[in-house]
C-alpha cells in the first residue's frame, strides 16, 4: 500500500487559503489530526479489492434504470401557509426563523 500523503502545518494553511477561511493556530493541531485519520482510511480503498466482494459490491453500477411509470407521479399540493411552517420554530421574528449567527461581520 502507498503511503497517505502527510498532513502538515503548511497544507492545512494551504487549505485555509483555498477555504477562505483562518484556522486558529490552538485548532490546527486537531484539524491536521482528523484530516489525517480521513486520507489513511479514505487510502485503504486503493487495496480493496470489488471483484473478490461478489455481487453486493457491484450492486450499483448493476441496477437497472426505472421507467416514468414506476416513479411517484408529480402532482402539484398546495404548500402550507407561513404560519404553519413556524409553528414549531423555536424562535421567530418578522415570519422568519431566528438562528445562531455563525459567519462573523
Amino acid at each position: 500500500m502507498p503511503k497517505p500523503q502527510a498532513i502538515d502545518a503548511n497544507l492545512i494553511a494551504h487549505l485555509g487559503e483555498l477555504a477562505r477561511i483562518r484556522v486558529p493556530e490552538d485548532r490546527q493541531e486537531e484539524l491536521r489530526a482528523k484530516l489525517q485519520q480521513l486520507v489513511v482510511a479514505f487510502s485503504t480503498l486503493a487495496e480493496t479489492d470489488f471483484e473478490a466482494a461478489g455481487d453486493d459490491a457491484n450492486a450499483a453500477t448493476s441496477m437497472r434504470t426505472m421507467t416514468a411509470d414506476e416513479l411517484r407521479k408529480d402532482t402539484a399540493e398546495t404548500p402550507p401557509s407561513v404560519d404553519q411552517v413556524l409553528a414549531n420554530a423555536p424562535q421567530t421574528a418578522a415570519h422568519c426563523f431566528v438562528v445562531a449567527r455563525v459567519v462573523e461581520p
